[in-house]
């Protein structure tokens, strides 16, 4: 049975076209690599030569697959008849009845083959490997540079770790010591492993700008950015234990008749945070659970008898949620500031040792391209 012919889109003929320059975002299976081979098949077919065009895809796969697509499609253009040639040049968008885009569709197929070196689809990596070893020195790179694989990357990476942690232990007073003080007492292995990683990851992705911040002024750039600017953990704890005594015991004597519901008596803890020094520990507890806002604090039945005692105890949950909320995050604003300190330091004995050794890994090809 013959190949059914894929059917072509007026977007699809559009992002096609060689005379528009084309960003296309679409789902997975929507037909981007059968676009793309057409592309290139209507660059060649407009007279552009194969070795002037270049593909960049980010897997090796992508790039096999659209090299045996372009090939397939062009070494099919030398067996089809006029017109079935004149149907497929036409559906791709060009003029299939004249004869000389006829002809030179049917000689592309060894025009390509003959280029020296080839059509170039390759991935991003590869791409960036070449560019780098034609200019090493451009690139501030040593000449005959070698690429790692994620096997080596991880090595080393797990070695420059170790041995910034070990210079932690020795240097105490250093930013770099309480950082991975605070952090290695907060997690265990696996998971402050995975976390440096992570930042890591991040901060080469990152602007210089950011890399040259402290760690007071990362943590502010945090702080701005999730509107807590104006916050610190002593405003909170003070917000927390600033209550409003005389409500706290108006409403405590209103549901005293109401007595248990559940596990909670909502007269009595309402009482001892009126009478607390610092109430922050037994807001906490009353309207909070596992870092949630309890549901619900009194039954149905005494809500609909004491409605202002309701409104009273769903106000303070929300004023003390948000608080208790923003002071999480403050903590994780401090935290992470700490993963910034280690892995910031972590990531520049890591530069130095790729540098030292030649090597370099796959971002860094980028990066440095």
């Amino acid at each position: 049975m013959s190949k059914p012919v894929m059917k072509i889109t007026n977007d699809q003929q559009k992002a096609s076209d060689p005379k528009l320059s084309v960003w296309v975002s679409a789902n997975a299976g929507s037909g981007k690599t059968h676009v793309l081979v057409e592309r290139v098949m209507r660059l060649l077919l407009s007279g552009a030569e194969p070795a002037s065009i270049l593909c960049i895809t980010y897997t090796k796969a992508a790039a096999a697959e659209m090299w045996s697509r372009l090939f397939d499609n062009l070494a099919a253009w030398t067996n089809l008849d006029d017109a079935s040639l004149s149907l497929s040049l036409q559906r791709l968008g060009e003029d299939g009845t004249d004869p000389a885009v006829q002809i030179s569709a049917r000689q592309l197929f060894t025009r390509a083959l003959e280029t020296p070196g080839g059509l170039k689809i390759q991935t991003i990596h590869a791409f960036c490997e070449k560019l780098l070893h034609l200019f090493p020195v451009e690139a501030g790179l040593a000449p005959g540079f070698s690429v790692m694989d994620e096997r080596r990357e991880a090595e080393l990476q797990f070695s420059v770790t170790q041995f910034v942690l070990n210079q932690a232990e020795r240097e105490t007073e250093s930013e770099t010591a309480k950082a991975a003080e605070a952090l290695t007492d907060r997690l265990n292995q696996d998971d402050f492993q995975s976390l440096i990683k992570d930042f890591i990851n991040a901060l080469r992705k990152a602007s210089p700008d950011l890399l040259n911040l402290d760690k007071a002024s990362y943590e502010a750039v945090l702080s701005s950015g999730l509107g807590l600017a104006d916050f610190n953990e002593e405003i909170i704890k003070a917000e927390l234990n600033t209550i409003d005594t005389a409500a706290y015991l108006h409403h405590a004597k209103v549901l005293e008749p109401a007595g248990k519901h559940g596990k909670v008596n909502p007269s009595e803890e309402m009482m001892k945070i009126a009478k607390a020094q610092e109430p922050e520990d037994l807001l906490e507890t009353f309207y909070l659970t596992e870092g949630k806002a309890r549901k619900q604090q009194i039954s149905v039945k005494t809500v609909s008898e004491f409605p202002d005692s309701q409104d009273f105890i769903e106000a303070e949950k929300s004023r003390v949620f948000e608080l208790i909320q923003k002071r999480n995050t403050l903590d994780i604003i401090t935290q992470s500031g700490n993963a910034f300190v280690l892995a910031k330091e972590i990531l520049k004995h890591i530069a130095a040792e790729k540098q030292r050794l030649g090597i370099y890994d796959f971002a860094d090809l980028i990066t440095k391209a």
